[in-house]
């Protein structure tokens, strides 16, 4: 089926709420409408979206129901808020997968939850928004943000125009600073497993929160533009991981507490009270 609007400014919307089973949207074509998942676990795959501005945003569901990598993957065509997807206390179950590709650009608020497999690939951008965490790891669940030297994940603001462009859609008119920024990017809680590398960190009060988790952060960057310097990674009783190995702190502060794991060959830089 196609959803067509000739006037993009209208915010023409296909809503989807409280749908436990069906057939959910399958192989259809969104022309500046934009599709609302809510509460639901049904199929969102293969749809292709169109000069659609903010063209999909999901909550409160099934996250590994909404396809973004392979052959079931829907596909996002434009820039800047086109390439938006909205996603909000979400979650992935023990026994599901979710994977992240470059591309779509993902706005995480309010804490979505994982008890299964995440997997964030190079290049992809997560900018994170208002209401705890960003992801939220739980007992279980495991989170590879899967970077590459020559290709980064990026973690950042939910307004900054750089990474992945004007994905709030308001031109100069916001940008991070000292009003506000995201609070919590990633929490890794007991039980669960956080592998990080080439991941670069920034604009986030608390990038990384972690406590009795399985931790492994490597070649990855932790930024802060030099006014507004007060954020701080935290490790604290980790169960396992590699540490924290070859990163780079700019005005980033490391807490490490009740902790038996490496945290060797990093560089902090201009950064007040580092470790």
């Amino acid at each position: 089926t196609e959803f067509h609007d000739d006037n993009r400014s209208a915010g023409a919307t296909v809503s989807m709420s409280s749908v436990p089973a069906g057939f959910g949207f399958v192989d259809n074509r969104f022309d500046g409408v934009q599709l609302s998942v809510n509460q639901s676990s049904v199929p969102v795959v293969r749809n292709v979206f169109h000069d659609t501005a903010n063209p999909l945003s999901v909550s409160s569901s099934d996250l590994s129901r909404v396809v973004f990598a392979g052959s079931d993957a829907n596909s996002f065509e434009g820039s800047g808020n086109q390439l938006r997807v909205a996603l909000s206390y979400d979650s992935v179950a023990g026994s599901s997968s979710v994977t992240l590709p470059a591309g779509p650009v993902y706005e995480l608020y309010n804490n979505s939850s994982v008890a299964g497999t995440m997997t964030v690939q190079a290049g992809a951008v997560l900018k994170i928004g208002s209401g705890g965490c960003g992801v939220n790891l739980v007992t279980g669940g495991v989170l590879h943000l899967n970077g590459t030297s020559g290709s980064p994940v990026i973690v950042t603001d939910w307004r900054d125009d750089t990474a992945g462009g004007d994905t709030n859609g308001d031109g100069s008119a916001s940008s991070p600073g000292t009003d506000w920024y995201s609070p919590c990017a990633l929490g890794a809680w007991p039980g669960s497993t956080l592998d990080v590398s080439n991941t670069r960190f920034r604009w986030q009060s608390t990038p990384i929160s972690s406590s009795a988790a399985s931790v492994s952060v490597a070649d990855s960057v932790f930024s802060d533009p030099p006014a507004y310097r007060s954020s701080t990674v935290t490790l604290s009783s980790p169960s396992a991981g590699a540490g924290f190995v070859d990163n780079r702190f700019d005005g980033v502060q490391l807490s490490v507490s009740q902790s038996s794991v490496p945290v060797v060959r990093n560089v902090f830089h201009d950064t007040a009270n580092p470790l």
